[in-house]
């Protein structure tokens, strides 16, 4: 290290020694005393000296802006510099040297490190290297870190195969091992942001800046790891954003307020005399759609007198920014100045306000804050302010403060107290100026909520662009040739958010790539994270707590209900929904976390940590003991819950019996594709009970479709596991399903030995369950096989006392099945109305939405046979729609069949044919052979009385050739009798 002792900064002359000597640094003449360092590290072939050096006017701007710190310049091989090779090694070792010579700068207290591009990755190398050799806790402190156009993640400009071959290349190409080493590091070792270090963690406040220009680093591995609030991008391209000419300049103010931060307010550095602050630019609108409403709520807030603040707030990204530069676009004509205010840390002063409304006063002509902006003394404050009221009514500004959450403390409210009281004064006290402010969080201005008049301020949330605007807004920045669907889909995916939109707009535009492979990868819903990272930054560790308890929850949880969760849910909430992270239902007296916020919050989690939250909301939604079935849908819902988040934590065993419990329940009511998505995750358990419960529950969603196929080799799958593990409820359940298919199939014989097994096991187990189901079906298959009625209406009622008071289904389906008897059988039009009223009271008190459409199939059946023609459609027309809900094609195959004799009753032999056929062509799809044979002997009927003798010959063929090959004896009869009409002469 070289110490050059100077009045001003000055380059030193051409000496080969100090060529070699890594470190230069220059103190200021007569500060015997300097506690501060500034390193300066160049990048890629960068150099410190010379005629181009890497950093330009910065050193000597910085050197003489800050008279008590002293600025050093670090150089090292890189590029051209690597041709001799015995001067050249990798970016890691030099980290080493960078951190010894820091350590011999042992006069000071605090060492403030600036890296450019490749320098910031050598930066981090370092504190890595300090760290992990335990001296980063020793002075000189490494107290802040400032990288410019840093490629944290590598850049994407740099060629694989110099990522292979060079050093340079190694150490920035991206994703390289080099630079996820240090991303993995800082991740877990370092907070960014100031705050106190947990354990095995230290703290290092850093800072990126950005390009706006920048051809070499993209904005993700600028920014990579740093929330929005600590990184500014500036005008300019990769190397001129560190050649600021003036200490106007943005990259160098931004970097300048960093080192006066990190100094401390007792230095001269942050003392000096009072500059006046510069005053920001309003920004460009650039593409601006929609919004109709909210700009008419603006121009209506501009000619109200009576109206002082206009407050959009939002999540970030949603286009708040944007709005605001619209309304000073089409307003600005209407006020004598606009004054934009972009509210960052550094002018979260009275002072700095007053500055930047001094600057904007001077420029009209109006002294009334000189020599009084910069506060210092409280007393003097109201007599400023009063200036200040004066000055605000002799003519029109309007104030844009652009994002006050950067203001504000924990509460909401503003942190300097006397910048407070200024705002609140503009809002109470009567003048001019309207005040427009964005924010990501609701800031309170009035904390005790009764000083503001009633009306000033107007709130509004800034939500999404619908469908059509998202739309135009991608096509608006450069995709007007994609495909129509492909922006819907962008615009519905990302729920009409502005900043994702634009960001999809340039990964494609920019980035030269098709825009369904960018919807296809994750770097937009990064993007998104890192802006939700703002409203996460700084939030206390209870609220922290309660937000990833919310984050893995998928429903709305009530406010009543937020303490079983644990922690402190309720106290939490307030602030939560303050920064727009979660959302709050008044009406419903809800709470869910906002969509938005929920995967930056679940990607900040441990693995770990996420198992034991879902297991938490296991927990939460377990009811126990559990009563013998769901009593209501949100009952089956909360346990749809614990079983997602038991699977969620690998808890299998438990999942599979919370499934069990409502499986059956949800398949009723019509939802079969959330049970079957579960019980799918679960059937890959290697726990027996586990895998036989979620076998038996996919069976029963193959069987509801008509897929025969599949569920019986899931029910056979259930049974045989069941069997090994002495599930008996399972296997007897299993038997009694495979019967019932078989006998849909057709094959008779082997339905009544299933069914037969299933009673017997029943009664060996003493199991009541799939024992009452058997004895109805077992009836109808005997009935299949000519058995005397009086039999068949035995097993009903066998079945129907089995099932009463246990069995809510099968016991509907019994008085059903008698139904159908009381008048097929026995022509008791009052018994058979009294079954089947029974039925469907008890669907309807069970909510068994799948009987009630059976119900509704065969009362519509029956109301044709008595004439009722309109009661008989309504009721069948009832039954296609439960099947259509529920998906269960073997209940609209029958609906189709009864729909066509209601037709050919009324006369209506076309339409009876269609409906013959659609009926056919269901049971084609499910393979029920008894259907297919009914359908084709009711269409031949149809033909027959139109005339159409050969295709009626033809259907009548069908049914004789299915009912003999699969044993249906009960349509014999009836076969024969339709072929008396067709051959009359017989």
């Amino acid at each position: 290290m070289r110490d050059l002792i100077q009045d001003e900064f000055a380059e030193p002359p051409a000496d080969r020694a100090l060529h070699d000597e890594p470190l230069v640094v220059h103190r200021h003449a007569g500060l015997t005393d300097c506690a501060t360092l500034v390193v300066f590290v160049h990048g890629l072939g960068g150099r410190r000296y010379g005629t181009r050096p890497t950093w330009g006017e910065f050193p000597r701007l910085l050197f003489q802006e800050l008279p008590d710190v002293d600025v050093g310049l670090y150089e090292y091989v890189s590029l051209r510099g690597r041709v001799k090779l015995w001067r050249s090694v990798d970016l890691a070792v030099e980290a080493e040297v960078l951190a010894g010579v820091l350590r011999q700068a042992s006069t000071y207290q605090r060492i403030i490190l600036i890296g450019h591009s490749m320098g910031g990755l050598l930066c981090k190398a370092a504190v890595r290297f300090l760290i992990d050799s335990g001296e980063f806790r020793h002075p000189p402190y490494v107290s802040g870190l400032i990288m410019m156009a840093t490629p944290q993640a590598g850049s994407l400009r740099v060629p694989r195969l110099a990522g292979r071959l060079t050093k340079d290349g190694r150490a920035i190409v991206a994703h390289g091992a080099l630079v996820t080493q240090l991303n993995t590091f800082f991740t877990t070792r370092v907070v960014l942001d100031g705050s106190e270090p947990g354990p095995d963690r230290e703290s290092l406040p850093t800072w990126g800046v950005l390009g706006a220009s920048d051809f070499w680093v993209d904005t993700l591995s600028a920014s990579l790891g740093l929330p929005m609030n600590r990184t500014r991008r500036v005008r300019g391209s990769h190397t001129s954003i560190v050649k600021p000419a003036t200490r106007d300049a943005d990259a160098y103010r931004f970097v300048a307020d960093r080192v006066r931060q990190l100094v401390g307010p007792g230095s001269a550095a942050a003392t000096s005399a009072p500059e006046l602050p510069r005053r920001d630019g309003v920004p460009g609108v650039g593409v601006f759609l929609d919004r109709r409403e909210l700009r008419a709520e603006l121009a209506s807030f501009v000619a109200d007198r009576h109206q002082r603040l206009f407050l959009l707030t939002g999540p970030p990204g949603w286009g708040k920014r944007t709005i605001a530069a619209k309304v000073v676009d089409e307003h600005r004509a209407t006020f004598d100045d606009v004054l934009w205010i972009d509210c960052t840390e550094g002018r979260d002063t009275v002072s700095a306000f007053l500055g930047q409304l001094h600057a904007m006063l001077s420029e009209q002509g109006d002294s009334a804050l000189e020599g009084h902006w910069h506060h210092r003394d409280p007393e003097s404050l109201p007599a400023i302010v009063q200036r200040l009221m004066a000055a605000l009514n002799r003519k029109r500004y309007l104030v844009v403060l652009h994002r006050v959450e950067r203001w504000l403390d924990a509460d909401g409210a503003i942190r300097d107290e006397a910048l407070r009281t200024v705002l609140l004064r503009l809002l109470t006290r009567v003048n001019a100026a309207k005040i427009l402010a964005t924010s990501d969080v609701f800031p309170r201005f009035d904390p005790s909520g009764i000083e503001v008049p009633l009306g000033a301020m107007v709130e509004r949330k800034v939500g999404g662009l619908d469908d059509e605007a998202a739309v135009h807004l991608l096509q608006a920045c450069g995709l007007r040739s994609a495909d129509e669907q492909l922006l819907r889909r962008a615009a519905a995916r990302y729920g009409g958010m502005p900043a994702a939109l634009r960001t999809v707009a340039d990964l494609v535009v920019r980035g030269h790539r098709p825009l369904d492979q960018v919807l296809g990868s994750t770097e937009v819903e990064a993007a998104v994270d890192d802006l939700i990272s703002q409203s996460l930054a700084d939030l206390p560790p209870g609220a922290r707590e309660a937000l990833e308890r919310l984050a893995v929850l998928r429903r709305a949880v009530r406010r009543a209900d937020l303490p079983r969760l644990g922690g402190t849910m309720q106290d939490a909430v307030p602030l939560l929904a303050q920064r727009f992270l979660v959302e709050v239902d008044i009406g419903n007296d809800t709470v869910r976390i906002a969509e938005a916020a929920r995967s930056a919050v679940l990607g900040a989690i441990p693995a770990d940590t996420v198992t034991r939250l879902h297991r938490t909301a296991a927990h939460f939604y377990a009811r126990d003991p559990r009563p013998p079935r769901p009593g209501d849908l949100a009952a089956a819902e909360a346990a749809l819950e614990e079983v997602f988040h038991r699977n969620e934590a690998g808890e299998t065993e438990p999942a599979s019996q919370a499934l069990w419990w409502a499986g059956h329940a949800l398949l009723t009511w019509g939802y079969a594709d959330v049970v079957e998505r579960e019980a799918r995750r679960i059937a890959t358990s290697t726990d027996p009970a586990a895998h036989a419960r979620a076998a038996f529950l996919l069976g029963e969603v193959a069987d509801l479709a008509g897929r025969y196929d599949t569920a019986a080799a899931q029910f056979s799958d259930s049974r045989q596991t069941g069997t090994a593990a002495g599930l008996w409820p399972i296997v007897t359940l299993s038997a009694y399903r495979l019967g019932r298919i078989a006998s849909a199939r057709g094959r008779l014989a082997e339905a009544a030995e299933l069914l037969t097994r299933c009673i017997a096991l029943c009664e060996q187990h003493a199991v009541t369950d799939g024992w009452a189901g058997a004895l109805l079906s077992l009836g109808w298959v005997e009935r299949q096989q000519g058995a005397p009625d009086d039999a068949v209406e035995r097993r009903c009622a066998q079945a129907l006392a089995r099932a009463r008071d246990t069995d809510p289904q099968v016991e509907a389906s019994a008085h059903r099945e008698l139904g159908y008897l009381a008048w097929t059988r026995f022509h008791r039009e009052d018994d058979a109305r009294q079954h089947l009223a029974q039925a469907k009271a008890i669907s309807e008190r069970h909510h068994d939405v799948k009987e009630l459409g059976a119900v509704h199939t065969t009362l519509g059946y029956l109301e044709v046979q008595w004439g009722d023609i309109d009661a008989a459609i309504d009721d069948l027309w009832a039954a296609v729609d439960i099947a259509k809900k529920i998906g269960d094609a073997h209940l609209l195959a029958s609906a189709y069949d009864h729909l066509g004799q209601a037709w050919e009753r009324r006369g209506e032999l076309t339409g009876a044919e269609d409906w013959y056929g659609r009926s056919l062509d269901t049971q084609v799809d499910i393979g029920n052979p008894s259907g297919r044979a009914v359908s084709h002997l009711h269409r031949s009927r149809v033909r027959r009385l139109q005339g159409r003798r050969a295709e009626a010959a033809a259907d009548l063929f069908a049914a004789k050739r299915l009912a003999g090959a699969y044993g249906i004896t009960e349509l014999g009869g009836r076969i024969e009798e339709e072929e008396q009409h067709s051959h009359p002469s017989v």
